[in-house]
């Protein structure tokens, strides 16, 4: 599933404050590309993957903080440590 969202943009690397934003570690040559992303796959180590509407998108200290529908605690920011920040191949 999601055999499309193959394009690695990033890393989650942390969590940022306490609404639940990611902070990725960036992998692609344009980062600015972080601040008007509509979608994105989360995908995990195991090949799990999951889709989310970005709620926003910024680049602060070298870093890029997103903000995912659904993810809206630390605890829940927690759960995606680790996992690689994919796009579709066209976006």
């Amino acid at each position: 599933m999601h055999d499309e969202w193959t394009w690695t943009v990033g890393q989650v690397v942390s969590l940022f404050g306490i609404r639940g934003e990611l902070k990725i570690r960036i992998e692609t040559d344009s980062p600015e590309r972080f601040t008007t992303m509509k979608q994105v796959c989360l995908r995990r180590k195991s090949g799990a993957a999951q889709l989310f509407d970005v709620e926003s998108g910024r680049l602060h200290k070298g870093q890029a903080l997103l903000k995912l529908k659904g993810i809206n605690s630390i605890e829940d920011a927690q759960l995606w440590r680790g996992t690689t920040v994919q796009v579709t191949r066209d976006q």
